[in-house]
């Protein structure tokens, strides 16, 4: 299957009966998600993990020019996905993640 790398978590932050975000956000000028991606999860122990997550632009100032997607992975700890992990999207290339300016 087609998988395409997206980040390496640097942190997370656990939302009770939500998920985990991780950290960095991706820039909206730069990324374009579904609003729902199956992912991988690549721990640095080389365990791996497939789940849903959901790319979304939270609200904030309709006039910045900085949007950014936060990555929420439902249904997981932040136990899940340790620091130094790589998140890959599934099924989609790079030029069909990847904004081309």
């Amino acid at each position: 299957m087609m998988e395409t790398y997206i980040l390496t978590v640097k942190d997370a932050f656990e939302i009770e009966k939500r998920g985990t975000i991780v950290v960095p956000d991706l820039s909206s000028d730069n990324y374009m998600f579904e609003k729902r991606e199956q992912i991988k999860i690549v721990k640095p122990d080389g365990a791996e993990l497939t789940c849903k997550a959901s790319f979304q632009i939270p609200l904030g100032n309709p006039n910045s020019k900085n949007l950014n997607y936060v990555c929420l992975i439902n249904d997981i700890k932040k136990t899940d996905v340790p620091i130094g992990s790589k998140i890959y999207v599934l099924g989609k290339s790079q030029d069909q993640i990847l904004k081309h300016k």
